[in-house]
């Protein structure tokens, strides 16, 4: 299940949820669209260390579908 392996690794819930919807939306449901819709809404986070940590996160996901 997706939002399992993006709760691993410790993406917050609202932005799992918020991601698939727009992976969804743009007609591609895949790791990469997902990676994407991640980044755009880490964009909106208050804190810069917030956001930069997100993003870590994100591109560990990103590094794990490559691998695959």
């Amino acid at each position: 299940d997706v939002t399992k392996v993006l709760s691993t690794e410790k993406i917050p819930q609202y932005l799992i949820k918020d991601a698939i919807e727009i992976a969804r939306q743009q007609g591609g449901f895949t790791i990469f669209a997902l990676v994407d819709a991640l980044t755009k809404l880490t964009q909106r986070a208050k804190y810069a260390g917030e956001r930069a940590e997100l993003d870590t996160k994100i591109g560990r996901l990103m590094n794990l579908a490559l691998a695959v």
